[in-house]
């Protein structure tokens, strides 16, 4: 019996063009919608996680809006499975007939065996048609006959089977690369309807990790005495308490445990390892004069170098100042104008300072002058920062008053 074929009516071929970028507006819409749709059963995601659900959704929606697919549409007929997008049969031929391309497919009443799918895109010629067949030996061949979906719907099936072929060969950039849902769910009794809707959530397993669990480490009892920790955390009172947790490996002073010799040691070495720094040659440390300080009054010292040197980059903006750039620091350290205890905001002043000074000849009582030219009567730098200008401003009115080489190709003042 020849199936007899129904011609789908078509609106004027379109021009296919790429998707428009979304703007930041688009996007943040987009964004909001999706943390509404985490909680919604519209999306039918594997993941019970809000977070996971409203990444989820948000892909489709930006994956149905590079298909000119409206968001919601997208969410009732975009899927994703194992992290791969897929689309129900129906809303595959919409793509297509949106695109401008004609569809022939036969009515699903005469089809018995096979389904035989006919598409001609605006650009083809008005006789040349793209066929693709699927039938049910294929399906048997693939194993496919066995699905309950198969069962129910054999007619739909073998149609969105050839629609999917021809689409994928003759129009992929119309589609996008997509396949059915049907056709990438590899679960016999999943659930769809006849226009290849998945109707329910496709969990997948997770992979079983059937190496041996890690052994369970012995309890602690070996832990301090009071005494012992209160002697303990005075000898390195330099150091805060997250910076010691850290060195440690522990999260709260009760954890404290072991020889206390160890824990000195343990300390000395993080710090050594984490708080020097080199410079870009890496042949010479740039470190402050610690004699007589405590060895946790060194580290920090020490540690706050590569932090001053990135927010202060503005000063010495040539890779062959950074041995000026360190000198600076370190001098600011050993006068203990720069400490543990200083903010970053003096920090930065006070090496502005130094450079202004020492290589720009111009003292603090001429920088704030400077300064006032730009505006009110600037005192302090509290005067300055009110305005709302930056030190980087300040440094940038300096050295246009005061036009001179950068340090790097002068004497060492240092």
């Amino acid at each position: 019996m020849v199936a007899s074929k129904q011609i789908i009516p078509m609106q004027q071929a379109i021009t296919i063009s790429a998707a428009p970028i979304p703007n930041p507006s688009q996007v943040k819409s987009i964004t909001a919608m999706s943390k509404v749709v985490a909680f919604s059963s519209i999306l039918k995601s594997s993941s019970n996680d809000p977070t996971i659900r409203a990444g989820d959704a948000f892909f489709l929606m930006m994956y149905g809006y590079e298909l000119g697919i409206p968001p919601v549409t997208a969410l009732r007929t975009l899927h994703l499975i194992e992290g791969s997008p897929t689309v129900s049969g129906q809303a595959m031929l919409g793509l297509l007939r949106k695109a401008g391309v004609k569809v022939k497919i036969p009515n699903p009443a005469d089809v018995t065996d096979s389904a035989t799918v006919e598409l001609r895109r605006p650009d083809d010629g008005p006789d040349e048609w793209y066929k693709a067949t699927f039938t049910l030996e294929h399906a048997k061949t693939a194993q496919l006959d066995g699905r309950k979906v198969w069962g129910k719907y054999p007619a739909f099936m073998l149609i969105w089977r050839a629609l999917s072929a021809a689409a994928r060969f003759h129009c992929p950039d119309i589609i996008g690369g997509l396949y059915t849902t049907e056709e990438i769910v590899d679960q016999p009794n999943a659930a769809f309807n006849a226009e290849g809707d998945l109707l329910e959530t496709i969990t997948i397993e997770p992979t079983v990790d059937e190496s041996p669990p890690e052994p369970t480490p012995e309890p602690v009892t070996d832990t301090w005495t009071e005494a012992e920790r209160v002697a303990f955390i005075s000898k390195w009172s330099a150091m805060d308490d997250q910076m010691m947790f850290t060195a440690l490996g522990i999260k709260r002073f009760s954890e404290l445990a072991g020889d206390p010799a160890a824990a000195d040691a343990k300390i000395n070495a993080w710090l050594k390892e984490n708080t020097t720094q080199r410079s870009s040659n890496n042949t010479r440390a740039y470190l402050p004069d610690t004699e007589g300080k405590s060895p946790a009054a060194q580290g920090i010292a020490k540690r706050k170098i590569p932090y001053i040197r990135e927010r202060t980059r503005y000063l010495y903006p040539n890779a062959t100042s950074d041995h000026h750039h360190n000198k600076s620091i370190q001098a600011l350290i050993q006068d203990c104008i720069i400490t543990d205890k200083t903010a970053a905001e003096h920090d930065d002043q006070a090496l502005l300072e130094r450079r202004a000074d020492t290589d720009r000849s111009t003292d603090i009582d001429d920088i704030f002058i400077l300064l006032s030219g730009e505006g009110p009567v600037i005192t302090e730098w509290g005067d300055w920062i009110d305005t709302g200008k930056s030190l980087e401003d300040a440094w940038s009115v300096i050295t246009e008053a005061n036009v001179r080489p950068e340090p790097d190709q002068e004497a060492d003042h240092e």
